[in-house]
């Protein structure tokens, strides 16, 4: 059944976006003009060190460190956690610090989260920075903005992970990670097509931090929207992730989605009808005379 709803939605998505491509036939001119004008955003110019930690182990759930710096959790999956990664940064300055969710054959429908819909829900990100050699001297730092490419409307929590108390949490946009309670999360839950793909999330440091010989990063994330029995599959807890630090303390995540960027970078000469339509499924929900034909798309949805 559900199935077949996606395909029904999918059948429409095109059908929209060809009646889009007929009433403007230059399209791939106004296309190319916006590809042009994003090659200058700043997000491309950020300079990003991929934190390669010491792997936690508490609470029973194994990581795996892979060769692209993401972990992979595995094996038992508790329900409510918090997990502790601690790295050395060799950047002097950190103001912004990046996490990436990216898919994994070895997540439910390939992630990027742990749950049996392969998403995720993270409660609160904290953060402890200090002086590499010198763990003693680490201290926590403000969290003050949040950015993400996934900000879905806030929601009750998903019955799947009823936890017995009767306490009221929800999921929602990226803001959620940082604003003290445990009772929010931050999800990428965008609906079927579009959650099971690759996310970003960016923080800023409140002050930007500096240590002439390099840092040790401490990062927790707290994962306490999973249900009452871990036995059931109730985990809610993020699946295969990477974590970076920035000198940049204006840091802001990419709006374009990790496919979208992927296909364009592909010379323009030499990209697969399916690269060009993951674009124009992107770029025509940026055109605002489309309005009208962007509602009914997202009505499929």
């Amino acid at each position: 059944m559900e199935e077949r709803k996606r395909v029904d939605a999918l059948r429409k998505v095109r059908e929209a976006e060809d009646k889009l491509r007929e009433l403007t036939p230059d399209w791939p001119a106004k296309m190319t003009v916006w590809e042009e004008s994003i090659k200058s955003r700043p997000q491309l110019a950020y300079q990003w060190e991929t934190l390669r930690p010491v792997l936690d182990t508490s609470g029973g759930q194994k990581h795996y460190l892979l060769e692209d710096g993401s972990i992979l959790a595995a094996g038992y999956a508790p329900t409510k956690h918090t997990t502790e990664f601690t790295s050395e940064a060799k950047t002097t300055k950190i103001g912004s610090l990046k996490l990436e969710l990216l898919n994994d054959p070895n997540l439910p429908l390939g992630g990027p989260g742990r749950s049996i819909y392969g998403l995720f829900g993270l409660s609160e990100i904290t953060v402890l920075i200090g002086p590499k050699g010198k763990p003693a001297e680490a201290k926590s730092v403000k969290l003050v903005k949040a950015t993400s490419d996934a900000n879905p409307p806030e929601k009750p929590l998903d019955p799947t992970f009823d936890d017995k108390t009767g306490k009221k949490r929800v999921t929602g946009p990226v803001d959620y990670a940082i604003d003290g309670k445990t009772e929010t999360a931050w999800t990428a839950d965008l609906g079927p097509g579009r959650s099971n793909v690759p996310r970003q999330a960016v923080f800023q440091l409140e002050k930007p931090v500096e240590f002439p010989d390099g840092a040790v990063v401490t990062v927790k994330l707290n994962q306490s929207h999973g249900g009452w029995n871990s036995d059931d599959n109730q985990n809610n807890n993020l699946g295969r992730f990477r974590l970076s630090v920035g000198v940049n303390p204006n840091a802001v995540a990419d709006p374009i989605p990790a496919r979208v960027r992927d296909a364009l970078a592909i010379d323009p000469a030499r990209r697969t009808r399916e690269q060009v339509e993951t674009i124009f499924s992107h770029y025509r929900t940026t055109v605002d005379a489309w309005k009208s034909l962007n509602t009914e798309i997202e009505s499929a949805w």
